[in-house]
């Protein structure tokens, strides 16, 4: 027969409770587990196991006094860690979402917008469109697996109570979201120069010939180019989200102190 203190299961119940902020931050903004259409009750399944999985791999905390203040300071950093994490690869998407609203735009498609459950604001077509395929990516590319692993990982450098969000670790994830930014620009700017140069010859065109309808003319152009360079484009993406992720795991793990 299995005998558990008191201390002992009170260390197991705040440590789990600990686990469970961190992991159901982080299901809130990952892609594909944080997304709107999914319902509460299906993240709240995936919580549960997922923080009595993790619990017997990782040191137990040393119990702190329940519902007091340093308590709810580490419940606290553990909510913080976990809404790093996860949009640490939240940015990814958005980079995507960066790069079709710069084509968009450049294409005439700007004012085609659609309501985008996952970001709560209108999104360009364009930027939907990246988007879509860049989640059906991740998913082919078994990243929604590598990210429970590097949660789990999350958990083994010590103890719940003893890990933080630093300021280096805020300076990282800023630095990390200006360089997905600067990424977004670059993915866009081959269709970019493209239609600046599509653009420019339009302007030329309609210098040299003013009867010409340039409206009529102009946007069919540059959308068909528009739509050509994005299927271009295409296949590059899942090289590009690979060089993302690969370039996000070790944020994620440099995250936790």
């Amino acid at each position: 027969m299995i005998e558990i203190s008191a201390s002992e299961l009170l260390t197991w119940v705040q440590t789990g409770l600990l686990v469970m902020a961190r992991v159901a931050s982080l299901l809130m903004l990952a892609p594909i587990y944080g997304e709107r259409g999914i319902p509460p009750l299906v993240r709240l399944m995936l919580v549960l196991p997922l923080t009595l999985l993790i619990l017997p791999l990782i040191p137990l905390s040393a119990p702190l006094p329940l519902f007091g203040a340093q308590w709810w300071s580490a419940m606290a950093q553990q909510v913080l860690i976990g809404v790093a994490m996860g949009l640490t690869l939240r940015l990814v998407f958005e980079s995507f979402a960066l790069a079709g609203e710069l084509i968009a735009n450049s294409m005439g498609l700007g004012f085609a917008q659609l309501a985008d459950p996952v970001r709560g604001v209108n999104t360009p077509i364009v930027g939907q469109f990246l988007i879509v395929v860049g989640s059906l990516l991740f998913v082919a590319s078994g990243a929604h697996l590598t990210l429970i692993q590097g949660l789990v990982g999350s958990f083994r450098s010590g103890p719940v109570t003893d890990s933080a969000l630093s300021l280096g670790s805020i300076r990282l994830m800023l630095d990390w979201a200006g360089s997905l930014f600067a990424g977004g620009v670059q993915l866009a700017a081959p269709v970019l120069t493209a239609m600046i140069a599509v653009n420019l010859a339009i302007g030329v065109l309609g210098r040299s010939a003013p009867t010409i309808n340039l409206m009529s003319v102009g946007f069919p152009l540059t959308l068909v180019l528009g739509l050509l360079m994005l299927q271009w484009l295409l296949p590059s993406l899942a090289v590009v989200l690979s060089g993302w992720l690969d370039a996000a795991w070790p944020v994620m793990g440099a995250l936790v102190h």
